[in-house]
């Protein structure tokens, strides 16, 4: 639980939604910046889960965390007032339920 609390969902959300998508967005305006931020966010997960299961599903998974990622960092920059808060809970709050998923499906 801790590790998908503060490892993966606090890193992930420092990193993508509140350094990336903050320093790009200074540049090039919130919709760039959000898109580059989503894409690269998905490219994390498009390869380890590419690799896991197949090339389809880590394209599956590509697809859904970048346009999940992007609506996280229009929360977090639009109606959350540029916290983290929302984007961390929610990543966390996903982590938790696909681990607990994973583990069911190995049982």
């Amino acid at each position: 639980m801790a590790y998908a609390l503060l490892q993966t969902a606090f890193a992930e959300e420092s990193l993508f939604r509140g350094f990336l998508l903050k320093r790009l967005a200074s540049r090039l305006g919130f919709w760039p910046a959000d898109t580059i931020q989503a894409a690269v966010f998905a490219l994390l997960h498009v390869v380890p889960f590419g690799l896991a299961v197949g090339a389809g599903w880590g394209i599956a998974v590509g697809v859904l965390t970048g346009a999940v990622g992007a609506l996280m960092g229009f929360l977090n920059e639009h109606l959350a007032g540029g916290s983290l808060v929302p984007s961390w809970s929610l990543h966390a709050a996903s982590n938790l339920l696909t681990g607990c998923l994973a583990l069911a499906a190995l049982g």
